[in-house]
Formats: C-alpha cells, sequence, structure tokens
C-alpha cells in the first residue's frame, strides 16, 4: 500500500460528529504505528534493508494525525 495521506485518511476537513471523527483518527494512529511496527520487523530480519527512509518517513503521518486529534478534542471541549 502506498502511504499517501490520502490512503490513511488525512484531510483538513473536519466532521461536525466529533466523538467518529476522534475515533478515526485514533484508528489512523493505530494503522500507522501497526505499519511501522511490520516495518521494522521487516528491517530486523534484513528482509527490507531500504525501509529506514520509509520508517522515518512514518513520523509525518503520525503528527498529523496528533494534530487532528488535538483539534477534535479541543473543538470537543469547546462544544461542552
Amino acid at each position: 500500500m502506498a502511504l499517501t495521506s490520502s490512503a490513511l485518511g488525512l484531510t483538513n476537513e473536519m466532521n461536525p460528529d466529533f466523538p467518529t471523527n476522534l475515533a478515526r483518527v485514533k484508528l489512523r494512529l493505530n494503522e500507522v504505528r501497526a505499519i511501522r511496527s511490520r516495518m521494522l520487523a521487516a528491517l530486523l530480519d534484513d528482509r527490507a534493508p531500504g525501509q529506514a527512509k520509509r520508517i522515518i518517513a512514518l513520523d509525518r503521518y503520525e503528527k498529523a494525525f496528533h494534530r487532528q486529534q488535538r483539534r477534535v478534542l479541543k473543538a470537543l471541549r469547546a462544544d461542552s
């Protein structure tokens, strides 16, 4: 699977359904972490020696999802 922002569900749009959006962001964070774990395991097994740069690139997606999560939580606090 290509690691693109659209493939991971990363968008700038905020859905008014905040609890669903929060769950979606947390799911995406877990997906990025799972991908990283698989890539690290492959790297340790020497099956994929060229993966180091791709593993580092995952930080970009994880940081973006953390930003989305903060925005959703901030909107939830403001809404209550």
